[in-house]
């Protein structure tokens, strides 16, 4: 039996588990946790310029990786782990699995208001912070049972729905000595499954539904990849010539260069999709929240329940039914589902392709690649986006269609759905809580987890300014990633919705505005022109090559040399500033308070839960 500090039986519990990588920032709060896993473990540390960006990269990571066990994200006692929260809550609505251990002040000093003590409600209270943003939120309060919290909070978070789980230690316990006999991390991670096999009798019934559909649609959302039922999908699609489409969180679950992918649903999905969701009598969807950006603000599945059957399988019971209806609601494993469902489906007749609904489709295919060209054919200078994101994805699915790329909010996930050819799960962006800037560091944890292959993170300058010292870690470890900035000078996509409710915008363009302060009132004294930093010269500076692209006939060539340059690498490239968001239907956003938003209410749970 040895004797060693909590700080050093935890990292050896992680290294055994098999973690690769912990990002972190040093605070006085973490000191031993990060000695430990420097000097006592081979668990890869990668130091960033802020906490909030260790998170990003983890959560990255694992949106590449898709399988246990996650990266760690270390942080620090006070402001260290206040600086957290919006990264935290960006990983845990989109389901994404890492473990935060965060550094706490001494317990013999709680309740104190000692430095950096979140006092005032109850003793260290920060976890209270992060807890609604979490799988779970605990202390360390027991040297002893340190390990037993430590295995508990790694299984937890890649086991059911996968997400962020924090472990805060407070800075005694890290040192005080505990007698480890035996240290087995199998024993409660690698020998756990967390594989839920749907029930037998609903996969029957829905089943039965699919038989006696004459326009079937399958949708992949990020369930999909979480449990990396992509293969499992394509084969039960090809199986019977089923449709499918994805949410953006699904983008790449099947390869969209696949001829029965319909593409990327929702609002600013491909048109085939859009189409189709309106008009098919069966929705099967696995892992897949519905959500308003994935529905057009829920007019997609205007025919659920009256015309269109909705049968919903997810892992979390509580996504089913939460915004439609449905026939048949399982609570399993996506893959696992999607085998099963395969299997009660046997003997069915494939779905005629050239039959009445895929006639259909192919004709909503054809105008959505009209309409597509159009767009792209723009001559204009600075480039329109949609000629940039062709651009893009033509250079990056030729050098590398298993390439990680990470894409930001904003314009970029206007774009993106149909602009972007995914042909391999690698492909995601932060759907629900968008919080801007993930792009540029989730792009350095997605090379950490798929170093074979090249890794792009894509969003505006307004994402990028927001954490671009990521950077400088790239630059520090030598990791390759190419980032590609639409800089507009601008939060484009407020400036044009901002238009179209009040005809004005507000706090949306870069303008000079001098200001006179001394000045009563308004003291701006004369608006100027759109600005920003120079982004390429801002990028030298971190230590990373940098190019700066107006003319649209040079954007192919630069994505070339930054790939070809194998080192972090920033391309400024110039969008116009009069590109409006692609949308297949009207942006909509209640603004009255009578208006419900939805535009068929009705009263879940449908049908008996207690049967």
């Amino acid at each position: 039996m040895a004797n060693m500090r909590v700080a050093d039986a935890m990292a050896k519990f992680l290294e055994q588990a098999g973690v690769e990588y912990a990002f972190g920032f040093n605070g006085h709060g973490n000191w031993a946790i990060l000695d430990a896993i420097v000097y006592e473990t081979e668990i890869q540390g990668i130091m960033t310029r802020r906490e909030d960006q260790a998170v990003h990269m983890a959560d990255g990571y694992w949106r590449v990786k898709r399988q246990g066990p996650p990266a760690v994200a270390v942080t620090t006692v006070g402001p260290g782990n206040m600086n957290i929260p919006p990264a935290l809550a960006n990983a845990f609505y989109d389901s994404m699995a890492l473990l935060v251990i965060a550094g706490g002040g001494p317990t013999q000093w709680y309740g104190t208001g000692c430095l950096e003590e979140c006092y005032r409600f109850r003793p260290e209270g920060w976890t209270d912070v992060v807890r609604p943003i979490s799988k779970a939120a605990w202390a360390v309060e027991r040297p002893d049972t340190a390990l037993e919290i430590l295995a508990r909070a790694l299984k937890l978070t890649t086991s059911g729905r996968p997400g962020p789980v924090v472990l805060q230690v407070p800075f005694d316990l890290q040192h005080e000595m505990i007698p480890v006999e035996k240290m087995d991390a199998a024993m409660w991670t690698a020998n756990i499954t967390n594989k839920a096999r749907p029930d037998k009798e609903a996969v029957e019934k829905a089943a039965e539904i699919i038989r006696k559909s004459q326009k079937p649609l399958v949708l992949a959302g990020g369930g999909v990849l979480n449990a990396k039922g992509g293969t499992d999908l394509l084969k039960f699609v090809e199986k019977y010539n089923l449709p499918v489409m994805t949410s953006f969180m699904g983008k790449g679950a099947v390869p969209e260069n696949h001829p029965l992918s319909l593409g990327t649903a929702g609002m600013c999905g491909t048109l085939q999709a859009f189409q189709a969701a309106g008009e098919c009598d069966v929705v099967i969807a696995f892992g897949a929240r519905f959500n308003d950006c994935h529905t057009a603000a829920w007019r997609m599945y205007a025919g659920i329940p009256e015309r269109t059957k909705l049968i919903h399988i997810d892992i979390d019971p509580e996504e089913i039914g939460r915004n439609y209806p449905t026939e048949v609601g399982i609570v399993a494993d996506a893959a696992l589902a999607i085998r099963d469902l395969s299997d009660a489906l046997e003997g069915m007749k494939p779905l005629d392709l050239n039959g009445e609904w895929w006639t259909r489709i192919k004709q909503w295919q054809k105008q959505n690649e009209e309409k597509k060209k159009a767009a792209i054919e723009s001559d204009w200078v600075p480039v329109h986006y949609a000629t940039l994101f062709d651009k893009v994805s033509k250079v990056i699915n030729e050098v590398d269609p298993q390439a990680s790329v990470m894409f930001d909010t904003g314009n970029s996930q206007s774009f993106a759905p149909n602009f972007f050819q995914a042909n391999s799960p690698h492909v995601s962006t932060n759907g629900q809580f968008a919080q801007m800037g993930f792009n540029v560091p989730a792009a350095i944890g997605a090379k950490c987890a798929n170093p074979s292959h090249l890794s792009v993170g894509i969003g505006g300058d307004g994402s990028f300014l927001m954490t671009c010292l990521a950077v400088a870690t790239a630059v520090q470890y030598k990791i390759p990633v190419v980032w590609i900035v639409f800089n507009n000078q601008s939060l484009l996509m407020e400036t044009e919705l901002m238009m179209d409710f009040y005809g004005r915008e507000a706090f949306s363009i870069y303008y000079t505005e001098p200001l006179d302060l001394l000045k009563k009132g308004k003291k701006t004294i004369a608006k100027g022109e759109p600005w920003n930093p120079d982004l390429v010269e801002l990028a030298k500076s971190l230590g990373a090559k940098a190019e700066k692209v107006v003319k649209p006939e040079e954007i192919e060539p630069a994505i070339r040399r930054a790939i070809e340059a194998n080192e972090p690498y920033v391309l400024d490239v110039w969008v116009n500033r009069q590109t409006k968001g692609w949308y297949n239907i009207p942006f909509y956003f209640p603004a009255e308070y009578k208006d419900r938003g939805k535009p068929v209410p009705f009263l879940p749970p449908h049908g008996n839960i207690y049967k």
